[in-house]
């Protein structure tokens, strides 16, 4: 999988446990509190490829970018990844 720039590879490895727990992550109910840094723009990225239900808080000025919500192009498997 190909992460955009400010975005960490290591997040994926906690989707790595929820799966391993609960079996499947699609529709799975995920929590994060915290700053909006790239650990959060990486949750958001992955979440919204692999259909988790993500919700965010943050302090307003701490909340993540709009850049880095995803849209439906960004979200979509990219087929050399296989």
């Amino acid at each position: 999988m190909r992460f955009p720039t400010n975005f960490i590879p290591a997040s994926a490895g906690g989707f790595f446990t929820l799966e391993e727990k609960f079996g499947s992550l699609k529709g799975l109910k995920l929590a994060y509190v915290g700053d909006g840094n790239n650990v959060c723009n990486s949750l958001i990225f992955l979440a919204a490829r692999l259909g988790v239900n993500l919700r965010i808080a943050t302090p307003a000025s701490y909340a993540p970018g709009r850049t880095c919500l995803p849209t439906p192009s960004a979200c979509e498997r990219d087929s050399r990844e296989d």
